[in-house]
């Protein structure tokens, strides 16, 4: 498997100007690297760093320093942590991935519409795109009765499973997840284990922040632990090999 990601130093620090400028490290000499097809668990308690990780490598978050070197099928090798927003946005639309902790969307859109978006900026039809995103639907649960509705309406376990639908339906390079099972139930997350291993077959590299250490081992190569926003430790996850 060839390397997709090369994370070196990053480090991301927080201006408080409310606090007369007081700075708040988010994440503090992070390094790992993460190869097509496999998966990196970031796990920890709350407040060392882990979503600060992920949000820097999918540039929410602009790293304070260090390099995310990230190589693109379109671009070559790109560091993410110096790119243009102009840039960033072309690799959100064509190639990276990402699910939230919460779905955020336009009001008044339906979901089917929420999930085929994705497809449509890649140059699918619309009659194309919103049938797959009805797959992705079912198949996470959503009654065909609610794919036209607006999600703001669902249930949080329902907003979820559109939020996850909306970024593994265009199969990314690279797909960073934040959380991705916390709202759901056993048997949606079996279904979304079994959907980020197909991906993962297919080459999708994954960076997945878990508190849900029993699913996270369903699915990761390895996991890195983290406290006091410093990575301490790596180890081999249960899915290693496979």
């Amino acid at each position: 498997m060839s390397l997709l990601l090369q994370v070196e130093n990053l480090i991301k620090y927080f201006t408080l100007h409310t606090l007369g400028g007081r700075e708040i490290p988010g994440c503090l000499g992070v390094s790992f690297s993460l190869r097509k097809g496999e998966f990196i668990a970031v796990t920890g308690p709350s407040g060392a760093g882990k979503t600060s990780v992920i949000k820097c490598v999918y540039r929410t978050y602009l790293p304070s320093g260090g390099n995310i070197l990230y190589r693109s099928a379109a671009c070559g090798e790109v560091d993410l942590a110096a790119a243009s927003d102009r840039l960033m946005l072309c690799l959100r639309d064509r190639e990276i991935g990402y699910v939230s902790q919460f779905l955020r969307v336009m009001p008044r859109v339906a979901a089917v519409d929420i999930v085929a978006e994705g497809l449509l900026r890649q140059g699918r039809p619309l009659a194309e795109a919103r049938a797959l995103a009805g797959e992705y639907l079912q198949r996470l649960g959503i009654p065909q009765e609610l794919w036209d509705a607006c999600p703001a309406t669902f249930s949080g376990g329902e907003q979820q499973r559109v939020n996850i639908a909306r970024a593994l339906i265009t199969r990314p390079h690279l797909l960073l997840l934040d959380e991705p099972t916390a709202s759901l139930d056993q048997r949606a997350r079996a279904t979304v284990v079994e959907m980020l291993r197909e991906l993962k077959r297919g080459g999708t590299a994954m960076v997945g922040v878990f508190h849900d250490l029993e699913t996270m081992r369903k699915v990761a190569d390895q996991s890195i632990v983290m406290n006091g926003g410093k990575s301490m430790t790596e180890q081999r996850g249960e899915s290693s090999g496979r």
